[in-house]
């Protein structure tokens, strides 16, 4: 690994057992703050993976790894694992979260089942040349906070995007759905308050 390496000398009091230190009773010292900048014998394609990777770890957008097949989830982001109440440690590298693809629609409230059932269908039929799936929700809940019902910490209703994104899991080969899941409460609001303005200038004409 190569490291970015900033020395920073620092002088502070020493303070002596059993008393207070005396003028030019003083310590110096060298810290070294060291950084990863970039990893030797990566290749381009690992490189951008890497930065991928981190940026994943940072987001606040919702990201999981769905496989395709058994619809179970194979990874999640800090901010997945937060929002769907998935413990952050694990303690092996092969504990999966119990998550799967029925349980994350679970918490999307549909208008009917036949909306449902509409996009279930979608995510079985896509494939890798296909476009993405994707669609607005009412949030019933998050999986974890059943008392919420949808609403958000002043009252109004939670929306969420869900997009579904065919890939290969670099991982395992098989064909999965990368999956981005973020707020729209209030854009929703916003559209909902226009529309509603919108209604009340035309009921005046």
């Amino acid at each position: 690994m190569f490291y970015h390496v900033l020395p920073l000398n620092v002088s502070h009091p020493f303070s002596k057992a059993g008393g207070d230190c005396t003028e030019g009773d003083r310590v110096e010292e060298c810290l070294c703050l060291c950084q990863v900048v970039k990893d030797k014998g990566l290749t381009a394609e690992e490189e951008e993976m890497r930065r991928s990777h981190d940026l994943m770890q940072r987001t606040e957008i919702i990201g999981l790894v769905i496989d395709k097949e058994s619809g179970s989830v194979d990874y999640m982001n800090p901010e997945a694992k937060r929002y769907y109440g998935v413990s952050m440690d694990t303690k092996k590298s092969t504990d999966k979260p119990q998550l799967d693809l029925a349980g994350i629609l679970e918490t999307c409230d549909f208008e009917s089942g036949a909306e449902r059932a509409a996009i279930e269908e979608s995510l079985r039929e896509i494939k890798l040349e296909s476009n993405t799936v994707q669609f607005e929700c009412r949030k019933v809940s998050n999986g974890t906070d059943t008392q919420t019902g949808g609403a958000d910490a002043a009252g109004g209703m939670v929306w969420h995007r869900m997009v579904f994104v065919p890939c290969k899991n670099p991982g395992s080969g098989k064909d999965s759905l990368y999956v981005n899941e973020y707020d729209i409460s209030e854009l929703k609001k916003v559209q909902n308050d226009l529309r509603a303005a919108n209604m009340a200038q035309d009921a005046l004409v």
